[in-house]
């Protein structure tokens, strides 16, 4: 039988190993979020450098008409 101090070391133990399991899925959860938002982020830039890409060729298109106007 078990004395009371080793029972309660082994249940402190326990415990720890529980909070410790409970912050590794916290920092999963956080890392994965951390990705998505840079993923989201990363498409949003790709999407704005294209957006520019389109606003240019028109500018662009729109001085030429501009110069065989005058």
């Amino acid at each position: 039988m078990k004395n009371a101090t080793t029972q309660q070391l082994e249940k402190k133990l326990d415990d720890l190993q529980t909070q410790f399991e409970n912050v590794q899925l916290e920092w999963s959860e956080f890392n994965r979020m951390t990705q998505r938002e840079k993923v989201l982020s990363e498409k949003k830039h790709i999407d704005f450098v294209s957006e520019l890409a389109v606003i240019r060729g028109r500018v662009d298109r729109a001085l030429v008409i501009l110069k065989e106007l005058k």
